[in-house]
């Protein structure tokens, strides 16, 4: 059986607007600060979470593509680079949660502009 596609993408503070109602229409859920999808041509998960690994819900979906597009109408310009989670990371939730714990390139440009140290 073929290894499933597994991308990243860190998404960027979401401002002036509620989050999409998940766990049965019955809670908003925070905004993610990366989101994982898991799949292939027939199926896709989206998992997501906060930096401090907080879940915030997810959703399957008939592909890989139509998980991308869901996060795209989700999170729209906050979406950052899709990026594809290393073939030798063997838990990709994991993987993701410490991805959202790093700085962005920009956090850290700042950081520097500030005379701070950089991670």
């Amino acid at each position: 059986m073929p290894r499933q596609t597994r991308l990243i993408v860190r998404v960027a503070p979401i401002v002036n607007r509620e989050q999409t109602i998940h766990r049965g229409g019955q809670v908003f859920m925070p905004f993610p600060d990366v989101v994982l999808i898991e799949g292939d041509a027939t199926e896709g998960m989206m998992y997501r979470y906060r930096a401090n690994g907080e879940f915030c819900g997810d959703t399957w979906h008939e592909s890989l593509e139509a998980a991308r597009s869901q996060a795209a109408e989700e999170y729209g310009n906050a979406l950052g680079e899709w990026l594809p989670v290393p073939d030798d990371v063997e838990n990709a939730h994991t993987f993701a949660r410490a991805v959202a714990q790093r700085p962005t390139s920009s956090e850290v440009t700042r950081m520097q502009e500030r005379g701070g140290e950089t991670p």
